[in-house]
């Protein structure tokens, strides 16, 4: 049979699949954030989804709510933080983690969950100087059919209150 045979003027095709795959991730944001998570937040709320029932459109509505404008100087406005995507996509991304099933290079501790949220600085921030309410979530179409994923996102909580899910 016919195989591959090595030209030394054209990279592997092997090589040429990684550098794509290379290029959609976000690999020094993504050490950074494997740094830095026991410092930040688990998402207040879950959104349990399956693919073409919603999901998006229901991420999207819960993004917006920090861009709703205020129409009273007394009433506390709405900062929702999204969830960090390892993959530059401009439909994943700001909707979905995509963590625990495994699209961070096989990792999916629930210790590292918290890598894709903001520092609890940032909630500190916004809640005690800025007096607004801070909101952030997580919204995953492949959570609720992925054999694992309530097991981890339970034991990600564990000394936590239970997550609210959607």
């Amino acid at each position: 049979g016919a195989g591959y045979i090595a030209n030394p003027n054209k990279p592997h095709p092997a090589m040429q699949s990684f550098n794509t795959h290379l290029l959609m991730l976000r690999p020094l944001e993504i050490f950074f954030r494997f740094l830095t998570a026991p410092w930040r937040v688990l998402p207040d709320v879950i959104v349990l989804g399956e693919t073409r029932c919603g999901t998006t459109n229901l991420c999207g509505h819960i993004a917006s709510l920090s861009s709703t404008p205020s129409h009273s100087r007394e009433r506390m406005k709405i900062k929702c933080y999204t969830p960090f995507c390892a993959w530059a996509h401009p439909e994943l991304d700001h909707k979905e983690s995509f963590y625990f099933v495994g699209h961070y290079l096989g990792i999916v501790d629930p210790y590292f969950y918290r890598m894709a949220f903001p520092l609890k600085i940032t909630r500190w921030w916004e809640e005690k100087v800025m007096g607004n309410f801070f909101f952030c979530f997580d919204g995953c179409a492949q959570y609720l059919s992925h054999p694992s994923a309530p097991y981890l996102i339970a034991s990600a909580y564990r000394c936590n209150d239970s997550p609210p899910v959607l």
